[in-house]
């Protein structure tokens, strides 16, 4: 729903990502086509994104990549998750 609504307002949002290892990171999210997408990071810190994507199943699949120095995109983590009566299970 935050995509649609997003792209319908026209609008993204901007904040900062304080990680687990020190790293402060500046992070963007917009809706691009069916997904959210988050852009984070600086050229002086690594560049990655975080896509979420309703998918027609209805679990929320959410994938993070990572872009190495010669400029290619390479993914390291994928999570499906299905919403359940008490919240979200991760499988």
């Amino acid at each position: 729903m935050a995509p649609l609504l997003m792209s319908i307002f026209g609008c993204s949002d901007r904040g900062t990502w304080f990680d687990n290892a020190g790293m402060i990171r500046p992070i963007e999210a917009k809706p691009i086509d069916d997904a959210l997408v988050a852009n984070w990071g600086t050229a002086e810190t690594e560049r990655g994104e975080t896509t979420d994507r309703l998918l027609p199943s209805g679990e929320l699949e959410i994938v993070d990549r990572v872009q190495s120095r010669d400029g290619t995109w390479r993914a390291f983590g994928r999570v499906t998750a299905q919403r359940v009566q008490s919240g979200l299970i991760n499988r």
